[in-house]
């Protein structure tokens, strides 16, 4: 199991054995203080595998690239993080990238947003939030993300806000299982 992401067995709740690259992270985590070089060193491994995946995943430029990440936070709820890639049998200036992004908040509820950027400097955004209160705090200041993403040279093309629960079929997406690289469907 070494090299493989442990984020999908947090997400399920599983307790499977650690891979190499979370051993690593734990080293260096004990290391860091005492002996700093060795857990430099380690940490170059790490990144080195990590980039490496990657690598392996985008060597067949036809397949879309899906990403799917557990970010855990210690002063707040986990962020579920899903990338993906259209495929690049389609023209540059058609490919798309979608982020979406889901937390459960105590203090905003349930807050899902899909970003779609497509070729270069094209954004599209919608957000999907639980709570009326943060739907309307979001409706009111959309033309404050229209004027900072106008300030990056990027253009807003869609921004919808939507009252609601996130739809079904993201929500019943299969996630990522063991074996998959950096918790990706290949």
């Amino acid at each position: 199991a070494s090299g493989f992401l442990t984020e999908t067995q947090l997400l399920q709740k599983s307790a499977a054995p650690a891979d190499l690259k979370s051993v690593f992270r734990q080293l260096i985590e004990q290391l860091q203080s005492s002996h700093p070089e060795p857990a430099a060193k380690l940490g170059e491994v790490v990144d080195e595998m990590e980039a490496f995946q990657l690598q392996t995943l985008q060597s067949d430029p036809a397949r879309p690239l899906p990403l799917q990440l557990m970010l855990a936070f210690a002063n707040g709820p986990p962020v579920q993080l899903t990338i993906r890639r259209d495929s690049a049998r389609r023209p540059q200036e058609e490919r798309a990238w979608d982020v979406d992004l889901y937390t459960r908040n105590d203090a905003w509820g349930q807050i899902w947003l899909r970003t779609r950027v497509l070729g270069i400097d094209q954004v599209g955004l919608t957000m999907w939030a639980e709570r009326e209160d943060i739907y309307a705090l979001a409706v009111k200041r959309g033309h404050l993300l229209r004027d900072a993403l106008r300030e990056a040279q990027l253009t807003l093309n869609d921004f919808r806000v939507i009252h609601g629960q996130r739809p079904q079929a993201v929500a019943a997406s299969p996630t990522a299982g063991p074996g998959r690289l950096i918790d990706c469907e290949a």
